[in-house]
């Protein structure tokens, strides 16, 4: 290199033109594995990230050996900046999985699991009927090694800043055990073991007490048991029909069939005896809060089908899928 070279190099650096200084050293046949070239290159991701150019910064980053200096933090910065950035837009669903991809890269890094967490509240704020959005964590594997793991809710409807949403699976099996839902061993295990330990405070702090309607059962005239006061509930036969689907043709049907996680499916199969049961595939059925004959409750079978006689409350077989309503605040 002459010294005029050296001369407009050192220049260009000077004046932050560093794009400028490179393309000299590239024309001279300097590379990374040059101290003066990376060096103006490292130069440079700093200037870049200085200037909130986080995505030009982490590409000027990464062509350098990882080792070089702080190269693997200021590429963690580079990123965690860039996540921040597809922030921006809460109702950019595809940036925001692209920052969520980052965060979980960055693991401890700054607050990237405060970020992650930020992100499924930004979910929540922008969901509305037909998407599935995450809260709370439930054993859903009977594998020791699997802990637990997300719940995945279907978002039925939204009303202003809430949304009511129903377990997108069955995730247990148990009895009913009541002639109402008003004293069901269901009901209180819902708002109680349920709802305390499937999820955190925060969380808890989102689940509003609701009026649920308990009408009494005009075809077969028995007692629904009054309105109750819940956080965790059943849908009943009116909101399936109104937010799932009402008729009984093929497309119904499906709409309503709901897959078991492991840890239900397995619980199913040990207590129901081999072939002897609906095959529908995974699908399993599942309780619905209203009475039926006396001693009876509705539920939706495994080939998604509503039977109006319902089955007995003792049945132990029946799946749950618990309902609710998230506050999504402002």
């Amino acid at each position: 290199m002459t010294e005029a070279q050296k001369s407009r190099v050192k220049a260009y650096i000077n004046d932050k033109k560093f794009e400028e200084a490179l393309t000299i050293l590239k024309d001279l046949g300097y590379s990374v594995t040059d101290e003066l070239f990376a060096e103006t290159e490292y130069n440079y991701a700093v200037y870049l990230l200085e200037q909130e150019s986080y995505n030009h910064a982490k590409n000027v980053l990464e062509e350098l050996d990882e080792n070089y200096k702080d190269v693997r933090e200021k590429t963690k910065a580079a990123k965690y900046g860039l996540a921040c950035s597809y922030m921006k837009d809460p109702k950019d669903d595809y940036m925001l999985k692209k920052a969520v991809k980052y965060f979980k890269e960055l693991g401890d890094y700054s607050d990237s699991a405060q970020k992650l967490i930020e992100i499924d509240h930004l979910k929540f704020i922008n969901s509305d009927a037909g998407d599935i959005i995450s809260l709370g964590k439930l054993k859903q594997s009977r594998l020791i090694s699997i802990g637990k793991e997300p719940i995945n809710w279907r978002v039925l409807k939204r009303e202003g800043n809430r949304v009511l949403v129903v377990s997108e699976k069955v995730l247990d099996c148990r009895e009913y055990g009541s002639e109402t839902w008003k004293d069901s061993p269901l009901r209180s295990y819902l708002n109680g073991e349920f709802f305390n330990t499937v999820f955190t405070s925060s969380e808890r702090a989102m689940i509003p007490t609701v009026t649920v309607k308990n009408p009494d059962n005009e075809t077969y005239g028995t007692y629904g048991g009054g309105d109750t006061e819940d956080k965790i509930f059943l849908l009943s036969l009116d909101e399936v029909k109104q937010y799932i689907a009402d008729g009984n043709e093929t497309p119904d049907h499906e709409a309503r069939r709901a897959e078991g996680t492991t840890w239900a499916r397995e619980k199913y199969d040990e207590l129901v005896p081999p072939n002897t049961y609906d095959q529908a595939g995974d699908t399993m059925q599942w309780w619905l809060r209203d009475p039926a004959e006396e001693s009876y409750h509705l539920y939706v079978s495994t080939g998604g089908n509503l039977y109006p006689e319902g089955i007995k409350m003792s049945f132990n077989q029946c799946g749950v899928r618990p309902a609710m309503w998230i506050e999504l605040g402002e």
